[in-house]
Protein backbone atom coordinates (compact mmCIF):
# COMPACT_ATOMS: atom_id res chain seq x y z
CA UNK A 1 0.00 0.00 0.00
CA UNK A 2 1.64 3.32 -1.12
CA UNK A 3 0.48 7.11 -0.46
CA UNK A 4 0.49 9.28 -2.93
CA UNK A 5 -0.05 13.49 -2.32
CA UNK A 6 -1.10 15.33 -6.03
CA UNK A 7 -0.96 18.93 -5.57
CA UNK A 8 -2.89 21.55 -8.07
CA UNK A 9 -2.00 25.04 -8.40
CA UNK A 10 -3.56 27.52 -11.17
CA UNK A 11 -1.41 30.29 -12.79
CA UNK A 12 -2.75 33.35 -10.91
CA UNK A 13 -1.59 36.56 -9.60
CA UNK A 14 -1.96 35.08 -6.64
CA UNK A 15 -1.34 31.56 -6.89
CA UNK A 16 -4.05 29.03 -4.84
CA UNK A 17 -3.34 25.24 -4.58
CA UNK A 18 -4.88 22.55 -2.88
CA UNK A 19 -4.05 18.73 -1.96
CA UNK A 20 -5.12 15.28 -2.18
CA UNK A 21 -4.09 12.15 -0.80
CA UNK A 22 -4.42 8.92 -2.62
CA UNK A 23 -4.21 5.31 -1.15
CA UNK A 24 -2.58 3.48 -4.06
CA UNK A 25 -3.22 -0.72 -3.25
CA UNK A 26 -0.87 -3.09 -5.32
CA UNK A 27 -3.24 -6.44 -5.40
CA UNK A 28 -0.47 -9.41 -5.92
CA UNK A 29 -1.20 -11.67 -9.17
CA UNK A 30 -1.58 -15.51 -8.43
CA UNK A 31 -0.10 -16.58 -11.23
CA UNK A 32 0.67 -20.90 -10.53
CA UNK A 33 -0.54 -23.29 -8.95
CA UNK A 34 0.36 -25.73 -6.16
CA UNK A 35 2.53 -28.70 -7.56
CA UNK A 36 2.70 -32.04 -6.35
CA UNK A 37 5.58 -33.47 -6.08
CA UNK A 38 5.61 -36.14 -3.47
CA UNK A 39 4.53 -38.82 -3.60
CA UNK A 40 5.90 -40.40 -6.79
CA UNK A 41 3.69 -43.16 -7.21
CA UNK A 42 -0.50 -43.36 -7.10
CA UNK A 43 -0.48 -46.62 -4.61
CA UNK A 44 0.74 -46.35 -1.38
CA UNK A 45 0.94 -49.94 1.16
CA UNK A 46 0.36 -50.18 4.35
CA UNK A 47 0.14 -52.58 6.69
CA UNK A 48 -3.48 -53.32 8.88
CA UNK A 49 -1.55 -53.37 12.03
CA UNK A 50 -0.55 -49.78 11.91
CA UNK A 51 -0.78 -47.72 15.20
CA UNK A 52 -3.06 -44.88 15.13
CA UNK A 53 -0.74 -41.96 15.82
CA UNK A 54 1.86 -43.18 13.14
CA UNK A 55 2.70 -40.78 9.69
CA UNK A 56 1.29 -43.39 6.86
CA UNK A 57 2.43 -40.77 4.17
CA UNK A 58 3.01 -37.03 3.97
CA UNK A 59 2.20 -35.62 0.54
CA UNK A 60 4.33 -32.34 -0.60
CA UNK A 61 2.79 -29.61 -3.09
CA UNK A 62 5.39 -26.68 -4.33
CA UNK A 63 3.81 -22.94 -5.24
CA UNK A 64 5.98 -20.97 -7.67
CA UNK A 65 4.33 -17.52 -6.54
CA UNK A 66 6.20 -15.26 -3.84
CA UNK A 67 5.37 -14.77 -0.12
CA UNK A 68 1.66 -15.49 1.28
CA UNK A 69 0.79 -16.53 -2.49
CA UNK A 70 3.58 -19.70 -2.38
CA UNK A 71 2.49 -21.00 0.81
CA UNK A 72 0.10 -24.47 0.51
CA UNK A 73 -2.33 -25.67 2.93
CA UNK A 74 -3.83 -29.51 2.51
CA UNK A 75 -6.86 -31.01 2.52
CA UNK A 76 -8.54 -34.52 2.27
CA UNK A 77 -11.42 -34.40 0.16
CA UNK A 78 -13.20 -37.95 1.16
CA UNK A 79 -15.96 -38.94 3.37
CA UNK A 80 -13.72 -41.34 5.08
CA UNK A 81 -13.45 -40.43 9.32
CA UNK A 82 -10.52 -41.98 9.99
CA UNK A 83 -8.13 -40.23 7.78
CA UNK A 84 -6.47 -37.19 8.78
CA UNK A 85 -4.35 -34.36 7.48
CA UNK A 86 -2.21 -31.78 8.66
CA UNK A 87 -2.83 -27.95 7.09
CA UNK A 88 0.31 -27.28 7.15
CA UNK A 89 2.82 -29.99 6.00
CA UNK A 90 0.59 -32.52 4.64
CA UNK A 91 0.95 -35.62 6.95
CA UNK A 92 -1.69 -38.10 7.25
CA UNK A 93 -2.30 -40.40 9.99
CA UNK A 94 -5.66 -42.31 10.79
CA UNK A 95 -7.88 -42.06 13.82
CA UNK A 96 -9.18 -45.44 14.24
CA UNK A 97 -8.18 -48.92 13.38
CA UNK A 98 -8.34 -50.46 9.81
CA UNK A 99 -9.67 -54.05 8.71
CA UNK A 100 -8.35 -55.70 5.57
CA UNK A 101 -11.08 -57.45 5.31
CA UNK A 102 -13.41 -54.78 4.96
CA UNK A 103 -11.19 -52.75 2.44
CA UNK A 104 -9.80 -55.12 -0.30
CA UNK A 105 -9.46 -53.26 -2.91
CA UNK A 106 -7.89 -50.12 -0.93
CA UNK A 107 -8.76 -46.94 0.25
CA UNK A 108 -9.19 -44.66 -2.69
CA UNK A 109 -9.25 -40.70 -1.64
CA UNK A 110 -8.20 -37.19 -2.87
CA UNK A 111 -5.88 -34.72 -1.43
CA UNK A 112 -6.19 -31.08 -2.54
CA UNK A 113 -3.39 -28.54 -2.31
CA UNK A 114 -4.43 -24.40 -2.40
CA UNK A 115 -2.21 -21.75 -2.05
CA UNK A 116 -3.09 -19.08 0.43
CA UNK A 117 -4.33 -16.13 -1.76
CA UNK A 118 -7.94 -16.34 -0.40
CA UNK A 119 -6.35 -15.02 2.98
CA UNK A 120 -3.90 -12.40 1.05
CA UNK A 121 -6.90 -10.80 -1.06
CA UNK A 122 -9.52 -10.94 1.71
CA UNK A 123 -6.84 -8.90 3.77
CA UNK A 124 -6.67 -5.71 1.16
CA UNK A 125 -10.76 -6.18 0.68
CA UNK A 126 -10.66 -6.00 4.34
CA UNK A 127 -8.47 -1.93 4.58
CA UNK A 128 -11.02 -0.65 1.86
CA UNK A 129 -14.22 -1.77 1.44
CA UNK A 130 -14.80 0.06 -2.20
CA UNK A 131 -11.82 -2.05 -3.50
CA UNK A 132 -13.20 -5.09 -5.96
CA UNK A 133 -13.01 -8.20 -4.65
CA UNK A 134 -11.08 -10.06 -7.46
CA UNK A 135 -12.42 -12.94 -9.66
CA UNK A 136 -9.72 -15.68 -8.88
CA UNK A 137 -9.67 -16.43 -5.53
CA UNK A 138 -6.79 -19.39 -5.00
CA UNK A 139 -5.43 -22.20 -7.36
CA UNK A 140 -5.89 -25.66 -5.97
CA UNK A 141 -4.28 -29.20 -7.15
CA UNK A 142 -5.65 -32.62 -6.59
CA UNK A 143 -3.98 -35.83 -6.27
CA UNK A 144 -5.30 -38.97 -6.38
CA UNK A 145 -4.29 -41.52 -3.73
CA UNK A 146 -4.70 -45.32 -3.46
CA UNK A 147 -3.89 -47.38 -0.06
CA UNK A 148 -3.69 -50.74 0.01
CA UNK A 149 -4.17 -53.01 3.08
CA UNK A 150 -1.67 -55.52 4.11
CA UNK A 151 -2.87 -58.08 6.62
CA UNK A 152 -0.06 -58.71 8.97
CA UNK A 153 -0.15 -62.78 7.34
CA UNK A 154 1.21 -61.16 3.94
CA UNK A 155 4.87 -59.76 3.02
CA UNK A 156 5.64 -56.31 2.61
CA UNK A 157 5.88 -55.86 -1.65
CA UNK A 158 9.64 -54.84 -2.83
CA UNK A 159 10.82 -51.39 -2.49
CA UNK A 160 9.89 -48.95 -5.09
CA UNK A 161 12.08 -48.39 -7.84
CA UNK A 162 14.38 -45.52 -7.80
CA UNK A 163 14.37 -42.31 -9.89
CA UNK A 164 17.42 -44.27 -11.47
CA UNK A 165 15.55 -48.04 -11.84
CA UNK A 166 11.63 -46.35 -12.25
CA UNK A 167 12.55 -47.11 -16.99
CA UNK A 168 11.33 -50.78 -17.50
CA UNK A 169 13.68 -53.30 -18.59
CA UNK A 170 13.61 -54.15 -22.26
CA UNK A 171 14.22 -57.74 -22.68
CA UNK A 172 16.49 -58.63 -25.79
CA UNK A 173 16.86 -62.34 -27.36
CA UNK A 174 18.44 -64.34 -24.60
CA UNK A 175 17.14 -63.11 -21.61
CA UNK A 176 13.62 -65.16 -22.37
CA UNK A 177 15.47 -68.23 -23.02
CA UNK A 178 16.33 -68.01 -19.57
CA UNK A 179 12.70 -67.15 -18.37
CA UNK A 180 11.31 -70.44 -20.24
CA UNK A 181 13.55 -72.46 -18.86
CA UNK A 182 12.51 -71.46 -15.50
CA UNK A 183 9.00 -71.83 -15.77
CA UNK A 184 9.47 -75.01 -17.83
CA UNK A 185 7.16 -73.54 -20.84
CA UNK A 186 6.26 -75.52 -24.06
CA UNK A 187 6.96 -73.90 -27.23
CA UNK A 188 3.25 -72.65 -27.76
CA UNK A 189 3.23 -71.15 -24.32
CA UNK A 190 6.47 -69.48 -24.90
CA UNK A 191 5.31 -67.82 -28.00
CA UNK A 192 2.17 -66.23 -26.01
CA UNK A 193 4.63 -64.89 -23.54
CA UNK A 194 6.83 -63.37 -25.83
CA UNK A 195 3.43 -62.47 -27.62
CA UNK A 196 2.40 -60.78 -24.53
CA UNK A 197 5.98 -59.09 -23.83
CA UNK A 198 6.19 -57.77 -26.69
CA UNK A 199 2.60 -56.08 -27.19
CA UNK A 200 3.14 -54.41 -23.56
CA UNK A 201 6.79 -53.40 -25.38
CA UNK A 202 9.09 -54.66 -23.18
CA UNK A 203 10.44 -56.70 -25.51
CA UNK A 204 13.94 -54.90 -27.60
CA UNK A 205 12.96 -53.66 -31.47
CA UNK A 206 14.94 -56.77 -32.88
CA UNK A 207 13.70 -59.63 -30.19
CA UNK A 208 12.07 -62.14 -32.26
CA UNK A 209 8.68 -63.65 -30.92
CA UNK A 210 8.87 -66.40 -33.35
CA UNK A 211 12.12 -67.63 -32.20
CA UNK A 212 10.45 -69.88 -30.14
CA UNK A 213 9.18 -71.89 -32.61
CA UNK A 214 12.56 -73.06 -33.67
CA UNK A 215 14.20 -72.40 -30.86
CA UNK A 216 15.34 -76.63 -31.27
CA UNK A 217 17.03 -75.78 -34.79
CA UNK A 218 21.12 -74.98 -33.17
CA UNK A 219 20.96 -78.41 -31.28
CA UNK A 220 18.85 -80.70 -33.76
CA UNK A 221 21.23 -80.17 -36.52
CA UNK A 222 23.99 -82.30 -33.64
CA UNK A 223 21.38 -84.85 -33.99
CA UNK A 224 20.84 -87.90 -36.10
CA UNK A 225 18.94 -91.21 -36.20
CA UNK A 226 20.52 -94.22 -36.84
CA UNK A 227 17.38 -96.77 -36.73
CA UNK A 228 15.24 -96.54 -33.84
CA UNK A 229 18.53 -94.89 -31.66
CA UNK A 230 19.08 -90.94 -31.98
CA UNK A 231 22.11 -89.72 -30.32
CA UNK A 232 24.22 -86.43 -30.44
CA UNK A 233 27.11 -86.44 -33.04
CA UNK A 234 29.12 -83.51 -31.67
CA UNK A 235 29.07 -83.00 -27.97
CA UNK A 236 31.25 -79.95 -28.13
CA UNK A 237 29.35 -78.61 -29.96
CA UNK A 238 26.04 -78.91 -28.35
CA UNK A 239 27.65 -77.99 -24.89
CA UNK A 240 29.15 -74.89 -26.57
CA UNK A 241 25.52 -74.03 -27.67
CA UNK A 242 24.41 -74.62 -23.93
CA UNK A 243 27.52 -72.10 -22.63
CA UNK A 244 29.42 -75.26 -20.82
CA UNK A 245 32.94 -75.85 -21.30
CA UNK A 246 33.12 -79.65 -21.87
CA UNK A 247 36.17 -81.32 -20.06
CA UNK A 248 35.15 -85.12 -20.21
CA UNK A 249 36.80 -86.22 -16.69
CA UNK A 250 34.16 -83.47 -14.91
CA UNK A 251 31.23 -85.62 -16.47
CA UNK A 252 29.66 -88.93 -15.91
CA UNK A 253 28.17 -91.39 -18.80
CA UNK A 254 24.81 -92.61 -17.18
CA UNK A 255 23.63 -95.44 -19.07
CA UNK A 256 20.32 -97.22 -18.40
CA UNK A 257 18.35 -99.66 -20.07
CA UNK A 258 14.90 -101.86 -19.36
CA UNK A 259 13.39 -104.21 -22.28
CA UNK A 260 12.37 -101.91 -24.88
CA UNK A 261 14.40 -98.81 -23.97
CA UNK A 262 17.70 -97.17 -23.92
CA UNK A 263 18.98 -94.07 -22.51
CA UNK A 264 22.14 -92.44 -22.28
CA UNK A 265 22.74 -88.74 -20.03
CA UNK A 266 25.98 -87.07 -19.31
CA UNK A 267 25.66 -85.82 -15.48
CA UNK A 268 28.08 -83.20 -14.01
CA UNK A 269 29.96 -84.68 -11.43
CA UNK A 270 29.35 -81.95 -8.92
CA UNK A 271 25.81 -81.63 -10.13
CA UNK A 272 26.26 -78.08 -10.81
CA UNK A 273 25.66 -77.97 -14.14
CA UNK A 274 22.37 -79.70 -16.08
CA UNK A 275 22.29 -83.39 -17.05
CA UNK A 276 22.37 -83.08 -20.81
CA UNK A 277 20.82 -86.42 -22.84
CA UNK A 278 22.87 -87.52 -26.13
CA UNK A 279 21.41 -91.30 -26.68
CA UNK A 280 18.44 -92.46 -26.72
CA UNK A 281 15.68 -95.00 -28.13
CA UNK A 282 12.47 -96.80 -27.58
CA UNK A 283 12.92 -100.16 -29.39
CA UNK A 284 16.64 -100.89 -28.59
CA UNK A 285 16.70 -104.19 -26.60
CA UNK A 286 19.39 -104.20 -23.41
CA UNK A 287 22.30 -106.10 -25.11
CA UNK A 288 25.60 -106.08 -25.58
CA UNK A 289 25.76 -105.54 -29.39
CA UNK A 290 23.33 -102.45 -28.60
CA UNK A 291 26.06 -100.96 -25.42
CA UNK A 292 28.56 -101.05 -28.65
CA UNK A 293 26.57 -99.50 -31.14
CA UNK A 294 25.68 -96.63 -28.32
CA UNK A 295 29.10 -96.10 -27.53
CA UNK A 296 30.48 -95.57 -31.15
CA UNK A 297 27.76 -93.54 -32.50
CA UNK A 298 28.49 -90.45 -29.34
CA UNK A 299 32.38 -91.31 -30.34
CA UNK A 300 33.07 -92.43 -25.98
CA UNK A 301 36.54 -93.89 -27.03
CA UNK A 302 37.41 -90.17 -27.92
CA UNK A 303 36.73 -88.83 -24.31
CA UNK A 304 36.34 -91.71 -22.20
CA UNK A 305 33.93 -90.40 -19.45
CA UNK A 306 33.41 -92.80 -16.55
CA UNK A 307 30.59 -94.44 -16.93
CA UNK A 308 27.69 -95.43 -14.28
CA UNK A 309 24.76 -97.32 -13.89
CA UNK A 310 23.22 -100.30 -12.60
CA UNK A 311 24.59 -103.65 -12.05
CA UNK A 312 22.42 -104.78 -15.39
CA UNK A 313 24.23 -102.50 -17.41
CA UNK A 314 27.27 -102.76 -16.28
CA UNK A 315 27.47 -106.55 -16.97
CA UNK A 316 26.16 -105.82 -20.72
CA UNK A 317 28.96 -103.15 -20.53
CA UNK A 318 31.38 -106.02 -20.06
CA UNK A 319 29.84 -108.64 -22.41
CA UNK A 320 28.10 -110.35 -19.77
CA UNK A 321 24.69 -110.86 -21.65
CA UNK A 322 21.63 -109.96 -18.97
CA UNK A 323 24.36 -109.94 -16.53
CA UNK A 324 23.37 -113.07 -14.96
CA UNK A 325 24.61 -114.21 -11.52
CA UNK A 326 26.65 -116.51 -12.90
CA UNK A 327 28.89 -113.82 -13.94
CA UNK A 328 31.25 -112.31 -11.26
CA UNK A 329 31.36 -108.46 -11.30
CA UNK A 330 34.47 -106.88 -9.68
CA UNK A 331 33.04 -103.43 -8.02
CA UNK A 332 36.08 -100.57 -7.70
CA UNK A 333 35.51 -97.37 -5.65
CA UNK A 334 35.26 -94.46 -7.83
Amino acid sequence: MYSITVRATDFGLMPLSSTADIMVYITPTNTYPPVFTSPDNYTVYIQENILYSDTILSVTAVDLDEGILGQVEYLILTDYTFLHINTNNGSITLLSALDNELYRDGIIFQVQANDLAAAEYRKYSLANESLPRPKRIHLISIFNLRFVLLSILQNLPPPMPTDKTRLPHIINQSEPNYLVRDLNLTKDQSELLGSRLKGWNLLDEETKVSFFRTRQSDFSVHFEMQGSLCYCNNVDRVMELLGVQHEPSEWRLFIDSSKYRLKAVLLHKGNVLPSIPIGHSVHMKESHGNMDILLKLIKYNSYNWHICGDLKVIGLLLGMQYATRMHKILLLPL
